[in-house]
Protein backbone atom coordinates (compact mmCIF):
# COMPACT_ATOMS: atom_id res chain seq x y z
CA UNK A 1 0.00 0.00 0.00
CA UNK A 2 1.52 3.21 -0.79
CA UNK A 3 2.41 5.98 1.95
CA UNK A 4 0.79 9.50 1.35
CA UNK A 5 3.30 11.86 0.91
CA UNK A 6 2.36 15.22 3.48
CA UNK A 7 3.39 18.23 1.69
CA UNK A 8 5.06 20.67 4.41
CA UNK A 9 3.45 23.87 3.98
CA UNK A 10 5.31 26.35 6.91
CA UNK A 11 7.86 28.73 5.05
CA UNK A 12 9.25 29.77 9.08
CA UNK A 13 8.92 33.38 7.95
CA UNK A 14 10.05 34.30 11.07
CA UNK A 15 13.31 32.85 10.08
CA UNK A 16 13.77 34.53 6.73
CA UNK A 17 16.91 36.79 6.37
CA UNK A 18 17.13 39.45 4.03
CA UNK A 19 16.24 38.54 0.46
CA UNK A 20 17.50 34.73 1.29
CA UNK A 21 13.47 33.63 1.36
CA UNK A 22 13.59 30.82 4.03
CA UNK A 23 17.25 30.48 5.49
CA UNK A 24 18.17 28.88 8.31
CA UNK A 25 20.63 29.16 11.26
CA UNK A 26 21.82 25.31 11.73
CA UNK A 27 23.23 23.99 14.48
CA UNK A 28 24.79 20.86 13.24
CA UNK A 29 25.74 17.74 15.22
CA UNK A 30 28.84 15.79 13.54
CA UNK A 31 31.71 13.71 13.50
CA UNK A 32 34.27 15.60 11.46
CA UNK A 33 34.21 13.05 8.53
CA UNK A 34 33.91 13.69 4.74
CA UNK A 35 30.09 13.25 5.52
CA UNK A 36 29.71 16.11 7.74
CA UNK A 37 32.30 18.76 6.05
CA UNK A 38 30.30 17.87 2.64
CA UNK A 39 27.08 18.42 4.57
CA UNK A 40 28.26 21.83 6.39
CA UNK A 41 29.25 22.96 2.93
CA UNK A 42 25.82 21.95 1.31
CA UNK A 43 24.31 24.56 4.07
CA UNK A 44 26.30 27.47 3.21
CA UNK A 45 26.27 27.09 -0.67
CA UNK A 46 22.42 27.21 -0.39
CA UNK A 47 22.28 30.50 1.83
CA UNK A 48 21.90 28.80 5.48
CA UNK A 49 24.04 30.00 7.83
CA UNK A 50 26.33 27.76 11.03
CA UNK A 51 24.79 28.59 14.38
CA UNK A 52 28.09 26.27 15.49
CA UNK A 53 29.09 22.56 15.45
CA UNK A 54 28.67 19.95 18.41
CA UNK A 55 30.97 16.94 17.89
CA UNK A 56 31.99 14.29 20.41
CA UNK A 57 35.32 13.90 17.49
CA UNK A 58 37.12 17.15 18.35
CA UNK A 59 40.32 15.70 17.19
CA UNK A 60 38.35 15.42 13.34
CA UNK A 61 38.18 19.13 13.36
CA UNK A 62 41.69 19.78 14.33
CA UNK A 63 43.93 17.91 11.16
CA UNK A 64 43.77 17.85 7.66
CA UNK A 65 43.43 14.54 5.72
CA UNK A 66 46.85 13.71 4.63
CA UNK A 67 48.81 15.92 1.83
CA UNK A 68 48.30 13.24 -1.12
CA UNK A 69 44.59 13.18 0.06
CA UNK A 70 44.33 16.86 0.50
CA UNK A 71 45.38 16.95 -3.41
CA UNK A 72 42.93 15.09 -4.64
CA UNK A 73 39.76 16.19 -2.74
CA UNK A 74 37.93 19.39 -3.20
CA UNK A 75 38.09 21.04 0.12
CA UNK A 76 34.44 20.75 0.47
CA UNK A 77 35.57 17.22 1.72
CA UNK A 78 37.99 18.51 4.68
CA UNK A 79 36.14 19.79 7.70
CA UNK A 80 39.55 21.66 9.12
CA UNK A 81 39.44 23.33 5.93
CA UNK A 82 35.73 23.97 6.00
CA UNK A 83 35.37 25.55 10.02
CA UNK A 84 38.41 27.54 9.24
CA UNK A 85 37.21 29.08 5.98
CA UNK A 86 33.46 30.01 6.92
CA UNK A 87 35.03 31.07 10.84
CA UNK A 88 32.60 28.29 12.36
CA UNK A 89 32.63 27.80 16.08
CA UNK A 90 33.29 23.73 17.13
CA UNK A 91 32.39 22.66 20.54
CA UNK A 92 33.52 19.06 22.21
CA UNK A 93 30.01 17.84 23.83
CA UNK A 94 31.79 14.36 24.60
CA UNK A 95 31.17 13.44 28.21
CA UNK A 96 28.17 15.60 28.08
CA UNK A 97 25.11 13.81 29.36
CA UNK A 98 21.88 13.20 27.80
CA UNK A 99 20.21 15.23 30.18
CA UNK A 100 22.34 18.63 30.01
CA UNK A 101 22.20 18.86 26.08
CA UNK A 102 19.49 21.80 26.87
CA UNK A 103 21.01 23.54 28.93
CA UNK A 104 23.84 23.37 26.55
CA UNK A 105 21.81 24.56 23.48
CA UNK A 106 20.75 28.03 26.23
CA UNK A 107 24.25 28.58 25.99
CA UNK A 108 24.96 28.17 21.96
CA UNK A 109 24.38 30.94 19.38
CA UNK A 110 20.90 30.97 18.76
CA UNK A 111 20.02 28.34 15.68
CA UNK A 112 16.72 27.48 13.66
CA UNK A 113 17.21 24.04 12.62
CA UNK A 114 19.34 20.90 13.53
CA UNK A 115 20.96 18.61 11.56
CA UNK A 116 23.09 15.73 12.72
CA UNK A 117 25.47 14.29 10.30
CA UNK A 118 27.56 11.39 11.45
CA UNK A 119 27.04 10.78 15.73
CA UNK A 120 26.07 8.69 18.15
CA UNK A 121 24.67 11.56 20.45
CA UNK A 122 20.77 10.09 20.91
CA UNK A 123 18.85 13.93 21.26
CA UNK A 124 16.60 14.31 24.59
CA UNK A 125 12.71 14.98 23.07
CA UNK A 126 12.58 18.40 25.11
CA UNK A 127 15.99 19.18 22.37
CA UNK A 128 14.14 17.92 19.53
CA UNK A 129 10.79 20.24 20.58
CA UNK A 130 13.45 23.37 20.37
CA UNK A 131 13.48 22.81 16.66
CA UNK A 132 9.81 22.15 15.80
CA UNK A 133 9.99 20.72 12.03
CA UNK A 134 13.34 21.85 12.06
CA UNK A 135 15.70 18.66 13.11
CA UNK A 136 17.16 16.20 10.60
CA UNK A 137 19.64 13.44 10.32
CA UNK A 138 21.12 11.57 7.54
CA UNK A 139 21.76 7.85 8.29
CA UNK A 140 23.78 5.60 5.88
CA UNK A 141 21.13 3.00 5.11
CA UNK A 142 17.81 3.17 2.96
CA UNK A 143 15.22 3.40 5.57
CA UNK A 144 13.51 2.18 7.20
CA UNK A 145 15.52 -0.93 6.58
CA UNK A 146 19.01 -1.14 8.85
CA UNK A 147 17.34 1.62 11.45
CA UNK A 148 20.30 2.29 14.48
CA UNK A 149 24.35 2.26 14.91
CA UNK A 150 26.67 1.50 12.60
CA UNK A 151 24.85 0.72 9.92
CA UNK A 152 27.63 0.29 7.26
CA UNK A 153 29.22 -2.58 9.13
CA UNK A 154 25.99 -4.60 9.42
CA UNK A 155 24.86 -3.94 5.59
CA UNK A 156 28.61 -5.79 4.34
CA UNK A 157 28.95 -8.21 7.10
CA UNK A 158 24.96 -9.30 6.77
CA UNK A 159 25.79 -9.55 3.06
CA UNK A 160 22.53 -6.39 2.21
CA UNK A 161 25.75 -3.42 1.34
CA UNK A 162 24.51 -3.68 -2.70
CA UNK A 163 20.33 -4.18 -1.71
CA UNK A 164 20.18 -1.43 1.19
CA UNK A 165 23.65 0.44 0.67
CA UNK A 166 22.54 4.47 0.24
CA UNK A 167 21.65 7.44 2.45
CA UNK A 168 18.87 8.68 4.03
CA UNK A 169 17.71 12.32 5.05
CA UNK A 170 14.71 11.71 7.56
CA UNK A 171 13.69 14.06 10.12
CA UNK A 172 14.81 13.64 13.93
CA UNK A 173 12.12 11.66 15.77
CA UNK A 174 11.62 10.20 19.48
CA UNK A 175 12.15 7.08 17.87
CA UNK A 176 15.73 6.12 16.56
CA UNK A 177 15.87 6.70 13.06
CA UNK A 178 11.98 6.60 12.70
CA UNK A 179 10.98 9.71 11.39
CA UNK A 180 9.76 10.91 8.19
CA UNK A 181 11.95 10.24 5.24
CA UNK A 182 12.62 14.00 2.75
CA UNK A 183 14.95 12.29 0.55
CA UNK A 184 17.70 9.17 -0.55
CA UNK A 185 19.88 8.02 -3.06
CA UNK A 186 21.02 4.09 -3.54
CA UNK A 187 24.58 3.55 -2.91
CA UNK A 188 25.18 -0.29 -3.57
CA UNK A 189 28.48 -1.14 -2.35
CA UNK A 190 29.49 -3.26 -5.45
CA UNK A 191 29.60 0.31 -6.92
CA UNK A 192 32.62 1.38 -4.80
CA UNK A 193 34.41 -1.97 -3.28
CA UNK A 194 35.84 -0.34 -0.01
CA UNK A 195 34.94 1.94 2.64
CA UNK A 196 36.70 4.84 1.43
CA UNK A 197 35.46 4.85 -1.92
CA UNK A 198 31.70 4.36 -0.29
CA UNK A 199 32.48 7.15 2.62
CA UNK A 200 33.39 9.73 0.12
CA UNK A 201 30.16 8.51 -1.72
CA UNK A 202 27.98 8.99 1.16
CA UNK A 203 29.59 12.33 1.75
CA UNK A 204 28.76 13.85 -1.84
CA UNK A 205 25.42 12.02 -2.11
CA UNK A 206 24.89 14.09 1.32
CA UNK A 207 25.50 17.09 -0.11
CA UNK A 208 22.95 16.96 -2.62
CA UNK A 209 20.56 15.85 -0.28
CA UNK A 210 20.81 18.84 1.73
CA UNK A 211 21.55 21.38 -1.19
CA UNK A 212 17.89 19.95 -2.75
CA UNK A 213 15.27 17.83 -0.52
CA UNK A 214 16.38 19.60 2.25
CA UNK A 215 16.58 23.33 1.29
CA UNK A 216 13.21 22.72 -0.63
CA UNK A 217 11.81 21.44 2.03
CA UNK A 218 12.94 24.52 4.16
CA UNK A 219 11.48 26.84 1.87
CA UNK A 220 8.37 25.15 1.61
CA UNK A 221 8.11 23.26 -1.96
CA UNK A 222 9.55 20.11 -0.72
CA UNK A 223 7.74 16.95 0.97
CA UNK A 224 8.31 14.39 3.48
CA UNK A 225 7.20 10.97 3.76
CA UNK A 226 6.23 8.57 6.64
CA UNK A 227 7.82 5.31 7.33
CA UNK A 228 4.98 2.86 7.89
CA UNK A 229 4.91 1.83 11.56
CA UNK A 230 6.43 -2.02 12.07
CA UNK A 231 8.59 -1.38 8.78
CA UNK A 232 11.86 -2.38 8.17
CA UNK A 233 15.01 -3.26 10.55
CA UNK A 234 16.37 -2.31 13.48
CA UNK A 235 20.16 -3.06 14.03
CA UNK A 236 21.57 -2.63 17.84
CA UNK A 237 24.97 -2.41 18.72
CA UNK A 238 25.10 -5.27 20.90
CA UNK A 239 24.33 -7.14 17.74
CA UNK A 240 27.25 -5.80 15.53
CA UNK A 241 29.88 -8.18 16.05
CA UNK A 242 33.71 -6.71 14.57
CA UNK A 243 36.08 -9.31 16.60
CA UNK A 244 36.58 -13.13 15.66
CA UNK A 245 36.00 -14.63 19.01
CA UNK A 246 37.17 -18.55 19.69
CA UNK A 247 33.50 -19.88 20.12
CA UNK A 248 32.88 -19.46 16.87
CA UNK A 249 33.31 -22.03 14.47
CA UNK A 250 35.32 -22.14 11.36
CA UNK A 251 33.55 -21.00 8.32
CA UNK A 252 31.82 -17.99 10.18
CA UNK A 253 35.83 -16.88 11.04
CA UNK A 254 36.52 -17.31 6.95
CA UNK A 255 33.34 -15.43 6.50
CA UNK A 256 33.97 -12.98 8.70
CA UNK A 257 37.26 -11.89 7.37
CA UNK A 258 36.03 -11.84 4.02
CA UNK A 259 33.78 -8.91 4.93
CA UNK A 260 35.53 -6.71 7.65
CA UNK A 261 38.14 -5.61 6.37
CA UNK A 262 35.95 -3.85 3.80
CA UNK A 263 34.43 -2.08 6.28
CA UNK A 264 37.14 -2.06 9.39
CA UNK A 265 40.60 -0.29 9.29
CA UNK A 266 41.97 -3.25 11.33
CA UNK A 267 39.95 -6.51 12.62
CA UNK A 268 40.70 -8.65 16.07
CA UNK A 269 40.85 -11.85 17.18
CA UNK A 270 39.67 -11.65 20.62
CA UNK A 271 41.61 -14.48 23.04
CA UNK A 272 39.95 -16.25 25.57
CA UNK A 273 42.54 -15.65 27.89
CA UNK A 274 41.81 -12.53 29.63
CA UNK A 275 39.91 -10.61 26.64
CA UNK A 276 43.48 -9.98 24.67
CA UNK A 277 42.67 -8.64 20.95
CA UNK A 278 44.71 -9.48 18.47
CA UNK A 279 45.07 -7.55 15.05
CA UNK A 280 44.72 -10.11 12.39
CA UNK A 281 44.03 -9.99 9.03
CA UNK A 282 43.62 -12.45 5.22
CA UNK A 283 41.89 -15.65 5.34
CA UNK A 284 42.12 -18.40 8.20
CA UNK A 285 43.71 -21.68 8.00
CA UNK A 286 42.88 -24.81 9.27
CA UNK A 287 45.80 -27.00 10.92
CA UNK A 288 44.26 -29.51 12.92
CA UNK A 289 41.15 -30.43 14.99
CA UNK A 290 40.61 -28.86 18.21
CA UNK A 291 43.48 -29.56 20.47
CA UNK A 292 42.43 -27.59 23.85
CA UNK A 293 46.15 -26.26 23.99
CA UNK A 294 46.61 -22.03 24.75
CA UNK A 295 46.84 -20.30 21.84
CA UNK A 296 50.47 -19.74 20.20
CA UNK A 297 51.44 -16.25 18.93
CA UNK A 298 54.29 -15.74 17.32
CA UNK A 299 55.29 -12.43 15.20
CA UNK A 300 53.91 -13.33 11.76
CA UNK A 301 50.73 -15.58 13.05
CA UNK A 302 48.71 -16.61 15.89
CA UNK A 303 47.51 -20.26 15.81
CA UNK A 304 44.44 -21.14 18.39
CA UNK A 305 41.22 -22.95 18.48
CA UNK A 306 38.08 -22.18 17.33
CA UNK A 307 34.90 -24.14 18.09
CA UNK A 308 35.41 -26.82 15.76
CA UNK A 309 39.42 -26.46 14.32
CA UNK A 310 42.27 -25.47 15.21
CA UNK A 311 42.97 -22.33 13.13
CA UNK A 312 46.49 -19.93 11.82
CA UNK A 313 45.28 -16.57 11.56
CA UNK A 314 47.77 -14.29 9.98
CA UNK A 315 49.17 -10.93 12.10
CA UNK A 316 48.57 -7.65 11.14
CA UNK A 317 51.79 -5.89 10.58
CA UNK A 318 53.26 -2.27 9.47
CA UNK A 319 53.76 -3.58 5.76
CA UNK A 320 50.22 -4.26 5.52
CA UNK A 321 48.88 -1.12 7.00
CA UNK A 322 51.09 0.74 4.77
CA UNK A 323 49.39 -0.90 1.53
CA UNK A 324 46.48 -0.11 2.90
CA UNK A 325 47.87 3.65 2.73
CA UNK A 326 48.83 3.85 -0.40
CA UNK A 327 45.41 1.92 -1.42
CA UNK A 328 43.12 5.12 0.32
CA UNK A 329 45.18 7.16 -1.65
CA UNK A 330 43.85 5.37 -4.87
CA UNK A 331 40.29 5.10 -4.00
CA UNK A 332 40.93 8.96 -3.59
CA UNK A 333 42.04 9.29 -7.09
CA UNK A 334 39.69 7.54 -7.95
CA UNK A 335 36.68 9.37 -6.43
CA UNK A 336 38.30 12.66 -7.68
CA UNK A 337 37.96 11.24 -11.42
CA UNK A 338 34.16 10.41 -10.69
CA UNK A 339 34.33 14.06 -9.77
CA UNK A 340 35.83 15.27 -13.01
CA UNK A 341 33.84 12.63 -15.05
CA UNK A 342 30.68 13.76 -13.03
CA UNK A 343 30.89 16.72 -11.66
CA UNK A 344 28.85 17.87 -8.92
CA UNK A 345 26.06 20.79 -10.27
CA UNK A 346 27.37 24.56 -9.48
CA UNK A 347 24.84 26.35 -7.35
Amino acid sequence: MPVAIRKVRRVFPENRRGSNKGSMKFLIVGDGRYMSARATTGLIKRGHEIAEIWTTAPKSFERHPSFIKRLLLPADYDARTVIERHGIRVRNISGVKKRDLVALLDQCSPADALLCTGSHVIFPLELLDRFPDRAFNLHPAMLPDYRGPGPIESLVLHGKADEFGGITLHRLSEGIDEGEIVGQRRLPFSDYGTRLSWSLAFARASGELVENELDALLRGVGASVPQEPGSGSYIAAKDIELSVRQDWPFDRAVDHMRKAPLVQYRTFLTLNDGGKYIAIIGTPRSVAPPTGEPAVIGRWAVVVDLADRRVRFFRDNSVRRMLRRLRSHVDVAAFRWRLIAKPEPEN
